[in-house]
């Protein structure tokens, strides 16, 4: 064997030890290890409150037979609530207002039939996917 071969294997043979150090085993031929990483935020097991304290209220708009129905909660004490959503349902008709940011505690809605005799509201607070449980009243109406 010739000296130049000879060096060449023994360069070889040493960038492959190096980058066994540099690399490590797993590294070096591709093999899979476990790797455990942790969150860059704790996720709480908490729950995400509702408001309380819904009411409601509603004024004619002159002799049209539409009302104005105002909404008024107490917000959610979840402070992590991104804003309530209300659902407003007018017969068979559900109206949903997303109000943001959390601390909106007031809505308002116009009927859109003469004559409406009732809406249900359904308010409950949201963050990102999370909801909470609901709150619900009902609002008799009677407009000329």
């Amino acid at each position: 064997m010739s000296t130049t071969r000879l060096a060449r294997r023994l360069a070889a043979v040493a960038c492959s030890g190096v980058l066994l150090v540099v690399l490590g085993a797993t590294g070096a031929f591709g093999s899979f290890q476990t790797s455990v990483t942790s969150a860059g935020t704790p996720v709480s097991t908490g729950t995400l409150l509702p408001p309380s304290n819904l009411s409601t209220s509603y004024t004619c708009n002159g002799k049209s037979g539409k009302a104005t129905v105002t909404i008024t909660w107490t917000i959610s004490p979840s402070t992590i609530a991104a804003g309530h959503k209300v659902n407003i349902v007018e017969g068979a008709t559900p109206t949903l207002h997303i109000k943001t940011p959390r601390t909106v505690s007031t809505d308002s809605y116009t009927t859109t039939s003469v004559n409406t005799t009732s809406v249900t509201v359904t308010v409950w607070s949201f963050v990102q996917g999370w909801s909470s449980s609901t709150v619900s009243t009902s609002q008799a109406i009677s407009c000329p």
